[in-house]
């Protein structure tokens, strides 16, 4: 049997971890287990069972409501972002000239974009330089424009909706495109390590 004291710690521990499940972990219950103070055996292997306690049900569904109500989110309206972001076309935000083949986003007036088309934009970022030299020097600036991350609004679709073959459920567990993702960074952080060793 627990002290109080041991419980009082322990209930404190798993009020963290929520924090930290609701925040950086990004609702991987694995993350927010270690990120709270759970060994790395625990979290990777049997986190899952602090997330079937009623208590900790119970604070998530409270949570959950909470962001529901203050943000207004609904399921229709998550549903309709995902989708502006999922069927965004990269050819809305750039003109190609027909004669030269050349891309010009600088030629599209992003003022005309509609709300779906601004919805999708992650990132704009504007750099102006000058090339050349003497009488032949020029300011060039230069457009870049990035999109949300098509892959996982798709990813998340497809689940939303029931279409997805993938059995991963939606209460957090990392997708596929997740775990290709979190590759991609721990592999660029091998990398970067080995260049600096």
């Amino acid at each position: 049997m627990l002290s109080e004291q041991q419980q009082k710690s322990m209930k404190l521990k798993l009020h963290r971890m929520l924090d930290y499940y609701f925040g950086p972990a990004k609702l991987n219950q694995a993350k927010a287990a270690l990120m709270a103070g759970y060994s790395k055996k625990y979290a990777s292997k049997q986190s899952y069972l602090l997330f079937e306690r009623e208590d900790v049900k119970a604070e998530i569904a409270r949570r959950q409501a909470r962001i529901s109500k203050r943000f207004e989110v609904t399921y229709d309206r998550t549903i309709i972002e995902l989708a502006k972001v999922a069927y965004a076309n990269l050819g809305d935000y750039m003109n190609i000239d027909k004669d030269t083949g050349v891309i010009l986003i600088e030629g599209k007036d992003l003022n005309e974009l509609d709300y779906e088309q601004l919805a999708a934009l992650g990132e704009v970022t504007t750099e102006t330089h000058t090339q050349g030299k003497g009488d032949d020097r020029e300011t060039v600036t230069r457009v870049k424009v990035k999109l949300h991350n098509k892959l996982t609004a798709l990813d998340m679709l497809m689940r939303h909706s029931g279409q997805s073959r993938e059995k991963q459920p939606l209460d957090g567990a990392m997708s596929l495109i997740d775990r290709i993702l979190a590759a991609r960074e721990r592999t660029r952080a091998r990398e970067k390590e080995d260049d600096e060793g």
